[in-house]
């Protein structure tokens, strides 16, 4: 899969199902080693979303920014980026993968904001962060501001999230 985004990549994920259930690795340092990613986890979260919740668009303000691995480990999520480096010549692009259990998981540059819309009645993601999360470096882009047609023009929002600032296509 080819992006707009420098630097934003999908990654193939090693997925096993039968009569169990599945079992699925969302991280292998071989694997990022192999691929020349230098990617370090400092920090874990998982999120679990209802159908039409919109999470987003969050990203950490340097020197607190990180790369973040995003998986889905449970449903379906529409995944959206937006680049928000003024030096990167991809900067104000968007581009967005759906992403579901056993298949892809996203590695985030720093610098792109990113968001999802869950798309199954119980979303749930997995995020692993290159840096520990400080709230006074927390930021966000308005998910209604970016070129982006979202499946759902009033998906449900958290306050914070209706209240980060318009993306503004400057340098």
């Amino acid at each position: 899969m080819r992006f707009n985004i420098d630097g934003l990549k999908v990654l193939d994920l090693f997925f096993q199902e039968d009569e169990r259930g599945n079992f699925q690795k969302i991280y292998n340092r071989d694997s990022f080693d192999r691929l020349e990613l230098p990617f370090e986890i400092h920090e874990s979260y998982i999120s679990m979303s209802k159908k039409g919740t919109l999470r987003g668009m969050h990203y950490q303000k340097e020197p607190y920014g990180h790369e973040k691995l995003v998986s889905c480990i449970h449903g379906k999520a529409l995944d959206v980026c937006i680049d928000l480096r003024t030096d990167s010549k991809s900067f104000g692009f968007v581009d967005h993968v759906l992403i579901e259990p056993g298949k892809k998981s996203l590695l985030i540059p720093r610098g792109v904001a990113h968001g999802f819309y869950a798309l199954s009645d119980i979303t749930l993601m997995a995020y692993f962060t290159s840096s520990v999360y400080n709230p006074d470096y927390d930021s966000g882009v308005l998910w209604s501001s970016i070129n982006f047609e979202w499946p759902n023009k009033h998906p449900i929002v958290s306050e914070r999230d209706s209240k980060h600032p318009i993306f503004k296509d400057k340098k």
